[in-house]
């Protein structure tokens, strides 16, 4: 608050006080100062004593004067100093809110730091140890496929691939793609990636997925139940199991290969309406 501002206030203050309270002060002060007089009066004394108290003592004028004006003077200043006060009070009560609340936030905020910071030191720990495992799991099935094109004799222009899979996958099976994992399923809209030749453990495959299955690479006839030459497509009765498409057949069929005399089964995945 600048000087010019508080002495208009005061003023304001004094003006207030002498225009409203003057009369009032200098009333009470004059019927404080002045009470025995007044007591005579209200107890209805004689005039004679009354007379008698005014030339013993005389009524106080001058004194409810002063006491008046210096209630008129200094009461708005005490006002003023009280509401400064109250004032600063309420300032620094605000102040020391918003520092506490500042310094709560600050450290709620650094504390959910040190925590994000944390998960995400173990999120890109766990992101290494996954990108290892992944390639240690891409170099596995490499190997494995290397060992099993050469056990079993595998040409080129065959292709085989490693999957992961359902426990519930044997050998011969139709291998159906069911979100990135081999399942069983009867004929649907899922894709068909080909025959299941090997397992080498319980949740993985390999599969040929274009080209001829040997006898040498799996007994597919046996497996299957294959017992004619001709088109096989995948049943719709029993989970990725063939059927023989038998020329009177009509309808939609999602065909797996086809089955020749010696045994070899050609993985040629097509649809075929009739």
């Amino acid at each position: 608050m600048q000087f010019e501002e508080l002495t208009d206030t005061i003023k304001g203050k004094l003006y207030e006080r002498i225009g409203n309270s003057f009369l009032f002060s200098y009333t009470l002060f004059f019927l404080t100062i002045n009470w025995k007089f007044f007591y005579l009066v209200v107890l209805k004394k004689e005039l004679k004593n009354i007379e008698d108290f005014l030339q013993d003592q005389s009524l106080e004028i001058y004194k409810p004067i002063c006491y008046s004006l210096l209630y008129t003077i200094f009461m708005p200043i005490i006002v003023l100093i009280s509401e400064t006060y109250s004032e600063f009070i309420k300032t620094g009560t605000l102040f020391l809110r918003n520092f506490m609340r500042k310094n709560w936030q600050e450290h709620e905020l650094s504390t959910i730091k040190e925590i994000e910071n944390k998960y995400i030191s173990k999120i890109q720990e766990l992101e290494s140890m996954l990108n290892l495992h992944t390639r240690d799991y891409q170099d596995l099935s490499d190997n494995i496929l290397q060992w099993y094109r050469i056990d079993r004799n595998i040409p080129e222009t065959t292709v085989v691939e490693f999957w992961s899979c359902n426990d519930n996958i044997i050998p011969g099976d139709v291998a159906i793609n069911n979100n990135g994992v081999i399942t069983r399923q009867i004929s649907n809209k899922n894709q068909i990636l080909g025959i299941i030749v090997y397992k080498p453990s319980s949740y993985s495959a390999l599969i040929v997925k274009n080209g001829f299955i040997t006898t040498d690479i799996i007994n597919l006839a046996e497996k299957q139940n294959i017992n004619k030459p001709g088109k096989y497509f995948l049943s719709t009765k029993s989970p990725s199991r063939l059927e023989y498409l038998a020329p009177e057949l009509k309808g939609v069929f999602q065909i797996v290969g086809e089955s020749f005399t010696d045994g070899s089964f050609k993985i040629e995945i097509s649809s075929e309406s009739r």
